[in-house]
């Protein structure tokens, strides 16, 4: 019984988590929200330069994280909603 607590309030934080993140993110693509710097050295600026310069990153990234939120909080979708954030989060581990 509270371990299914537990997960259901688990669940709702993650999918808060990456609902805000992905909301955010589109927000800045069309221009409602200001962007913000790059933190870090030189190399690291030039990196996140070269991924984000085409403009295909970011939408495909934040729409993910929205698509992914909204299934995990449905509990039979969750599994899904995991596998498709699994490429934005192993390379963190």
């Amino acid at each position: 019984m509270k371990i299914d607590k537990l997960l259901s309030v688990l669940r709702w934080i993650f999918t808060l988590l990456f609902l805000l993140i992905g909301l955010k993110s589109l927000l800045v693509i069309a221009s409602f929200l200001p962007g913000s710097e790059y933190p870090g050295s030189p190399a690291v600026k030039a990196f996140a330069e070269a991924i984000f310069s085409k403009g295909f990153i970011s939408p495909v990234m934040s729409i993910t994280y929205v698509a992914s939120g909204i299934l995990i909080i449905i509990k039979r979708t969750a599994p899904l909603g995991l596998v498709l954030l699994a490429p934005f989060i192993i390379p963190f581990c």
